[in-house]
């Protein structure tokens, strides 16, 4: 994309999986990937729940095995051979250059300064007690994002949705790296609970929406249960 991002499918002989690498992850992947490449990725996957879809944030790509490899190496020489590029840099690219007096406005563009997010609330959950409605509006003003977690699909709490801006400003970027994200996650852990915010539920004491899950969380994470089925 000319974002910079790379939106991909990775499939086998019945399965279709949509994948995202995000333009700063690009760099650090061991393989671009190619049409018809046999690989081994790995990453966050990512469920939205409203429209049944599964969207894999991919941080590494391995061609798998041996074979894959040596064909990887010789699609890539014949490449060469065809176009006679290397797969250096394009030497008909601009470089990116900007006037010095547009740095401070090019430098926020993906700072979130303050703005809402719309989420998906389960109100069954401890941490949902005494909210009637699953549509919650979130403050939002930081940029990181809570990993999905692992081996307990009752654990998110709030979930951001796929287009998640309400009101305020958050870039595109940012948009499409939190939506679909867990927003609030709350598991039992050993003998007590861990409940994670991906922002403050009490930013500043004047938003609302959330000062109630942050109470849920001190006087009722006891009531938190662990999984034990296999899902």
């Amino acid at each position: 994309a000319r974002s910079g991002h790379l939106y991909y499918d990775i499939k086998d002989d019945r399965n279709v999986l949509a994948c995202t690498t995000w333009k700063g992850q690009v760099a650090g992947l061991s393989v671009v990937p190619e049409e018809g490449l046999e690989v081994i990725v790995t990453g966050r996957l990512t469920a939205f729940g409203a429209q049944s879809k599964y969207n894999m944030n991919v941080e590494e790509v391995a061609v798998a095995g041996q074979g894959a490899l040596m064909a990887q190496e010789v699609f890539l020489d014949v490449a060469v051979d065809e176009t006679g590029d290397d797969g250096g840099s394009d030497p008909d690219e601009t470089p990116d250059r900007r006037n010095y007096a547009d740095l401070s406005v090019d430098d926020a563009e993906h700072i979130i300064g303050g703005a809402i997010f719309a989420g998906d609330l389960d109100p069954s959950h401890p941490i949902g007690f005494g909210y009637n409605d699953r549509f919650i509006a979130l403050h939002r003003n930081m940029t990181e994002t809570l990993e999905w977690p692992e081996d307990d699909p009752f654990a998110v709490v709030v979930q951001y949705a796929e287009e998640p801006l309400l009101s305020g400003y958050a870039s595109a970027r940012r948009q499409q790296e939190i939506g679909g994200t867990p927003a609030v996650v709350a598991q039992r852990v050993g003998s007590g609970a861990v409940v994670l915010f991906a922002d403050n539920p009490n930013f500043r004491a004047t938003f609302r929406g959330t000062e109630r899950m942050f109470l849920n969380a001190i006087f009722y994470a006891r009531l938190i249960s662990a999984p034990s089925g296999e899902y």
